[in-house]
């Protein structure tokens, strides 16, 4: 006679199942490593054109936040974009009396 486990026991292994090793979450897309290095790099140019601009170096943060820029629409995940883009158009306005 085979002995039948009572499912109702909490410390009964279940044999039905295999065993995942898993934490049951799921896995998130690792981030493009080339985008991720762009939006490094667009960060880093903000950072740089706002000190160029505290120090009245206009042309200077204008170049390094016009090519940082390339190639970037803003977007929710990244708001330092529209940042960036936001701070040309000022620059533009001081550089030409706009």
């Amino acid at each position: 006679m085979l002995r039948q486990e009572d499912p109702r026991r909490v410390d009964a292994p279940d044999k039905t199942r295999p065993v995942s090793c898993s934490s049951g979450r799921s896995r998130q897309l690792a981030p493009d490593p080339v985008l991720a290095r762009a939006a490094s790099a667009l960060k880093a140019s903000l950072a740089l054109g706002k000190l160029y601009q505290s120090t009245d170096r206009l042309a200077e943060a204008d170049a390094v936040l016009a090519a940082a820029l390339e190639g970037f629409s803003p977007t929710p995940e990244m708001p330092e974009i529209a940042e960036a883009q936001a701070l040309v158009e000022r620059l533009a306005q001081c550089r030409f009396g706009l």
